[in-house]
Parts: structure tokens; C-alpha cells; sequence
């Protein structure tokens, strides 16, 4: 299926001091939520120009529309129809051109949807002249007359925009930033898949994105809990993503009241191993923290606990085998945690099911999986089922989703569609909520380029997970943690390097590899409607 996005600079949504970078903007990240929800591939070209009207875009619409035969056109104008000094045209010659699109697509069998702008506010170098924000919108209510008037689908960004928050993020007052080519995608898309012959595509709301941590060092694989009261966020500190011959990596652990002000207060460290990966778990009323190392003398994997009574003054290291733990689940009174050992051959891989009392002593409770370089691999407890996602390493890496019921000796596998790293699960409003790190395009080799990799939010849908926004990243990203917060929020941490790789001289300065660009760790609260 081939959509076209029509429309100007706001469409467009690349370059100057944006993202340089088209598959950011909210068309590219629009064709991959509807990719995965309607089973097929969507390609959505990007049609939008800076400073266009709808007078501009009749005269090109064969070449950027038409051509590319599309199956449904998106129309986004008004900005400039409206607000241009030089461009500016009337009230009648818009809904006139705004017919005119729609007779000209429907003789050539061509679906047609109206978006309306978002709106300007007080950062618009000329808000209060002329009364632009009223005049703008005079021109939205236009389209949704005409909309309704040709009972073509309207989706109504004006009224998205109309939270607060989102209106901070409309950068110069005109143009919506890159954080929220995300938003505007997912929201596009719950329009769009009912009428598309899809299903529903839950809306999710992006309430608060901050940056928790960034400076000089490579901050990576985080994980969140609440704990008294208080918000705690870990992650592993390096010079590198991973230094094979060295102990790189230490365990930095932050603290909050409010998820927006936060202070190291521990940085945790497994003298002569490479510390990575950390996991919090709760058990009675210590706070634990699991990180798998690698030793650069051993050439092998272990993973160690620490723990706390106080959040301060942590105990450890306690080593709990040969294992790389992925995140520990309570049930039944008992912790029980999937942990990977690596094989001289993929098929030798295996993911365990460990179970503990204490959160230091695990005895093995069955194989979950075996073969495929099956790696990390997170259990969520649904009643007295459990369901698992495993990232593996065989192509073609589609994520194994494992199901089991108490007492967990045996375990059903199946292949989803999706390549998911990193993966984290949640029990939201009776469903499955997801993240993890997910891809762009097809990739085989090592390492993946910085244009590759997003942090996804998904829902876990039978034996498929259905991608429902990115958020903002790029470069090495995700590992995120995930927690249940009131009001249906839902706080998400994790690592990127899109501040770096889409800074304003990243072109003149390109490098290759995410190696390149050290990321930082950040905090997005978000809610799904479902």
C-alpha cells in the first residue's frame, strides 16, 4: 500500500534545525506503525514543501502526488494559506483548492484524507499581528466543513495541539520539534487503519519526556522502580558501548521525588568485570539490583545482585552463577527470573528458568528455549500463566513469544513478525504494553548504523506485537524499564543518542557507527487509550 503525504514544511518536518533525517518525521514513522498493524507494508512518501499552499501544490500535485500512484492521499495545508505575507491566499480560493484536490484524486481512484494544521502560539514571530491565531483558525474550520461536506476521513491536528504540552513543542511557534513526529504518527495512524480495512491503533499520549542523565561517558541499559515513595533509575556507565578486554562499565543509580529532578546516589562496581545491564527488584522490604558482567580475564558471562535497605548503602557483590539475567518477576512469594547462557553455536544457546527465595540463591526450574542465540528474554505473570518475549540472534531475528502456565516446566514457542531487542512488558488496563528496542529496515550485520535503531512502544496482540509509536531516539537506544504510575500513566526509561546524532551539524560531522555518538538516558511518562 502507497500513501502520499501532501502538505507543507510541517509535513515535510526535515532539515534546517530539525532532524536531518527523513524516516524521523512523523510520515516515515507513520508507515511503520501502519506497516505493523495492518500486515503489510505501507510506504508513505513524503510530499511536503516549505512555505507551500494549496495554489502550490496543484500545480506540482501530478508530479509528487500522482506519479507515485498511490492508494490514499493525506492533505495538510493551511499554515501558509493563512499566515504567509508573500503567500497568503484567500478564504474561497483555499476551500476551492481543497475541493479541487479531492475531484482530482477521486477521477484517478484515489482515496483522499484532510489533516488540519496545528495551530501557532506566542513563539511565532508575528502571533499578534493581524490576529494570526484567529485568522488560522477560520482556515482549520474550513477544512473540517469541506471534510464533512465531501464525507472524505478528517484528522484533526489542530485539536491534538490543543494540550498544553504539546503546544510547548511546537518549537517557533509554527513548527512542531522532533519530539513530536512520534505523537503526530500515532495519532495519524488511529485515524487512518479503521478506514484502511486495519484495526484500531491505540492512542498514546506522550504527557512529559526529560532528559535524566547526559555527559562525556557512554550511559546505557537502564531499568526504573518505585520504591517508598521514591522513583530510582539505573544504568550502566562506560566509555563504550562494550570493550571486550576491559572492566568498562560501573552501575550508576539515580533518585527522585518527582521524575524530573534527579540525584546520583550510588554508583555500584563488580572490581575486574564489565558491569552491564541492570535490573531492580523489589523482595520484602529490600530493593534489589541484579547487572550481568563480563569478565575480560574469563571470557565469560556472570551476573551479581546488590541490594538495599535504605537506597543509599547497597550490599554486594553476591554472585548468582553463569548466567545473563534479564529482569526478575515476583509469584507465589518467590522471584523467578529467565537468564541465557551463550553456546559455541547459536543452536547451543539456551534461556533458563531460575527461581529464588531470597534474591541470591536461584536453583534451575526448567529450559524455556534452546538454540536460535536466544538471548534476553523477559516473563511477565498473567494469573497463573506467564508469557515471555526472546530476542534472537539467528536470522531472520523475528522475536519468539513463549507461553507457560504454573508450574512453568513447560513452554510453548511461536515466531512473531517483529525484531524486538531489549524488550520490557507491562500489565496495563488488561493488555500487554511493550518497549524495546525495533528497527527501521531490514538489518543483518554488526554493528547497525545510527539511522537503524527506535525505541518502540507496542502492544503485545495474541503471537504479534503491533508497534504504536516511537519515541524520541536514534543511535544505540531503548533497554528501557517500565512502570505503572496513577492516573494510567505509565513512566518509561531508557538510553539514546538522538540529542548527538541530531544535532544541527550532524551532516557536516557524520559518523557512521552509533558507537560514535555516546547517548544519554531519559524519561517519558506516557498513557495509551485503549
Amino acid at each position: 500500500m502507497r500513501i502520499v503525504a501532501l502538505g507543507d514544511s510541517v509535513t515535510l518536518s526535515y532539515g534546517g534545525d530539525r532532524s536531518p533525517w527523513i524516516s524521523h518525521t512523523w510520515p516515515a514513522i507513520l508507515g511503520r506503525i501502519l506497516s505493523s498493524n495492518l500486515g503489510e507494508e505501507v510506504e508513505v512518501v513524503n510530499s511536503g514543501v516549505n512555505g507551500d499552499t494549496t495554489r502550490l501544490a496543484l500545480a506540482r500535485i501530478d508530479r509528487d502526488v500522482f506519479q507515485h500512484k498511490p492508494d490514499l492521499l493525506l492533505v495538510m495545508f493551511g499554515l501558509n494559506d493563512a499566515l504567509n505575507v508573500y503567500r497568503r491566499i484567500s478564504l474561497g480560493e483555499y476551500e476551492n483548492n481543497l475541493r479541487l484536490i479531492v475531484e482530482l484524486a477521486s477521477h484517478r481512484g484515489v482515496k483522499v484524507a484532510f489533516m488540519t494544521p496545528n495551530p501557532v502560539t506566542e513563539r511565532f514571530a508575528r502571533f499578534e499581528e493581524g490576529r494570526r491565531l484567529e485568522k488560522l483558525e477560520e482556515y482549520v474550520e474550513t477544512v473540517r466543513r469541506v471534510a464533512g461536506d465531501l464525507r472524505i476521513p478528517l484528522i484533526d491536528v489542530f485539536k491534538l495541539f490543543e494540550e498544553e504540552y504539546y503546544k510547548s513543542l511546537i518549537r517557533d511557534g509554527v513548527h512542531p520539534d522532533y519530539t513530536c513526529q512520534g505523537v503526530i504518527a500515532n495519532y495519524v495512524a488511529s485515524h487512518l487503519s479503521p478506514t484502511l480495512g486495519g484495526p484500531e491503533v491505540p492512542r498514546v499520549r506522550l504527557h512529559s519526556l526529560v532528559r535524566v542523565w547526559l555527559d562525556d561517558m557512554y550511559n546505557a541499559f537502564t531499568d526504573i522502580v518505585e520504591w517508598r515513595g521514591r522513583f530510582y533509575v539505573t544504568f550502566r556507565v562506560g566509555t563504550a558501548h562494550f570493550v571486550p578486554d576491559a572492566p568498562d562499565g560501573r552501575i550508576a543509580i539515580l533518585e527522585s521525588r518527582n521524575l524530573v529532578d534527579w540525584s546520583r546516589v550510588a554508583i555500584l562496581e563488580v572490581e575486574g568485570w564489565d558491569a552491564r545491564d541492570p535490573k531492580f527488584h523489589v523482595i520484602g522490604d529490600k530493593l534489589f539490583l541484579y547487572t550481568q558482567c563480563w569478565s575480560p580475564e574469563e571470557r565469560v558471562h556472570k551476573s551479581f545482585a546488590f541490594y538495599t535497605e535504605d537506597g543509599a548503602s547497597w550490599e554486594g557483590p553476591v554472585s548468582c552463577g553463569r548466567y545473563v539475567f534479564w529482569r526478575p518477576r515476583r509469584f507465589r512469594g518467590e522471584s523467578y527470573v529467565a537468564a541465557y547462557r551463550q553456546g559455541r553455536r547459536g543452536e547451543e544457546w539456551e534461556v533458563h528458568l531460575l527461581r529464588s527465595r531470597d534474591g541470591l540463591e536461584w536453583s534451575y526450574v526448567t529450559t524455556m528455549y534452546r538454540g536460535d542465540m536466544v538471548n534476553e528474554t523477559e516473563i511477565l505473570f498473567m494469573g497463573e500463566e506467564a508469557v515471555a518475549l526472546a530476542r534472537v540472534e539467528e536470522p531472520p531475528r523475528r522475536t519468539l513469544i513463549l507461553r507457560s502456565r504454573y508450574p512453568f516446566s513447560r513452554w510453548s514457542s511461536c515466531r512473531s513478525s517483529t525484531v524486538l531487542q531489549s524488550p520490557a512488558m507491562l500489565k496495563y488496563k488488561g493488555r500487554v504494553l511493550v518497549s524495546g528496542r525495533v528497527f527501521t529496515r531490514e538489518w543483518w550485520g554488526k554493528p547497525f548504523l545510527p539511522e537503524y535503531a527506535r525505541t518502540g512502544i507496542l502492544v503485545l496482540e495474541g503471537d504479534e506485537l503491533k508497534l504504536l509509536t516511537e519515541l524520541p531516539s536514534s543511535g544505540d537506544t531503548a533497554y528501557p524499564g517500565m512502570i505503572l504510575l496513577d492516573r494510567g500513566r505509565v513512566a518509561v526509561s531508557y538510553y539514546s543518542s538522538h540529542e548527538r546524532f541530531l544535532g544541527k551539524d550532524c551532516l557536516d560531522n557524520y559518523r557512521p557507527y552509533t558507537q560514535d555518538y555516546k547517548p544519554g538516558v531519559y524519561l517519558a511518562v506516557i498513557s495509551v487509550e485503549w
